[in-house]
């Protein structure tokens, strides 16, 4: 948390959290509403949670770095959503609300950084009214555990607080174990350019030289893989991400 609170204000002008293609499929899967209670899960900024509020009555905009939501509630402010957005400081596998107290639950771009996600989606899933939605979109891996591998070490590396990025197929897999249905999966692509990636994190200049110096030098088909191409403004990729609507039966 000390680390996002210091970085609170890259990611609150960041293009890739304000908007991208994972985010427009988040929106078409949850569908309009409307609802009376969503939660958006690790809000950082807020604006998976600004997006959402003109389908829901209150939006409440979970995140445990304090930092972090005083730029949700600043951006709230600017947009005129101080009463549809609520900040609420919580973890994400301990939401401070009672059973089936949610029409929705969505978390973008951020289960990637829990420590325990299963954890994460059994309480989703208790949060969760019978027939909620949950709505994930986050950073995930190919199915080969070798590109798996290559992808983690490199955001690892990037980014201390990474934990791991999961597949599609264990996407699916751990949101059945949590007693959830899914019903439907997307791919969307993340792009992203070296420079203001390793800026946002600010990871150190000798590491972040080491990771560009990889990308590089990779082969073809980690190249092909994450869209890995060199530009005149700098060393252009691309993350896939998995967005996954799933309901509470």
């Amino acid at each position: 948390m000390r680390q996002f609170g210091a970085t609170a204000h890259a990611y609150a002008t960041s293009e890739v959290h304000r908007s991208s293609e994972s985010l427009d499929v988040l929106l078409e899967l949850l569908a309009n509403g409307p609802y009376d209670r969503v939660a958006d899960i690790g809000t950082g900024t807020g604006f998976t949670a600004f997006a959402i509020a003109p389908r829901a009555r209150v939006t409440l905009a979970v995140d445990p770095t304090a930092q972090m939501l005083d730029e949700t509630r600043r951006g709230a402010a600017e947009r005129g959503l101080t009463d549809a957005v609520r900040p609420l400081r919580a973890a994400a596998e301990s939401l401070p609300c009672r059973d089936s107290a949610l029409d929705a639950v969505a978390c973008r771009v951020a289960a990637h950084h829990f420590a325990d996600v299963a954890a994460f989606l059994r309480e989703c899933a208790r949060a969760l009214r019978p027939g909620g939605r949950l709505l994930m979109a986050d950073t995930s891996t190919p199915e080969e555990p070798w590109l798996q591998a290559v992808m983690n070490r490199w955001e690892r590396l990037r980014d201390p607080s990474h934990v791991w990025n999961i597949s599609p197929s264990g996407w699916r897999g751990a949101l059945h174990a949590a007693g959830l249905v899914v019903t439907a999966q997307r791919i969307a692509l993340t792009p992203l350019v070296f420079a203001p990636w390793v800026a946002r994190s600010r990871t150190p200049s000798e590491v972040a030289a080491l990771v560009e110096a990889e990308m590089r030098s990779a082969a073809p088909a980690l190249r092909q893989a994450f869209r890995i191409e060199e530009r005149p403004d700098g060393l252009h990729f691309a993350w896939p991400t998995c967005v996954t609507a799933a309901v509470r039966p």
